[in-house]
């Protein structure tokens, strides 16, 4: 049970490190968007770092630390995309 709840929280993590990135990379530039000031943008990104961590923990069978990082480093990656353009098999 405990190795379930390692593996939610790298996927959680993965997820973290990317938004936070993105948010200093537009701070040293010196332009913040203003979908940063919302309240709504915090709460769906924080939906998405659950949802990283849940999906980590739902796919992983056994402990694997590294993939459950590049789970929840992918999933909002893997939203953005589909929620940009419908998937080729639809069109």
């Amino acid at each position: 049970m405990a190795d379930g709840w390692w593996t939610f929280l790298y996927g959680c993590l993965g997820s973290a490190v990317v938004e936070l990135l993105r948010c200093l990379r537009h701070i040293q530039r010196g332009r913040i968007p203003a979908y940063y000031r919302t309240k709504l943008f915090w709460i769906i990104q924080g939906l998405v770092t659950l949802a990283a961590g849940g999906v980590a923990t739902g796919c992983l069978q056994n402990r694997n630390d590294y993939l459950a990082i590049y789970i929840g480093v992918s999933l909002p990656v893997i939203i953005k995309n589909f929620s940009q353009k419908p998937p080729e098999l639809l069109q």
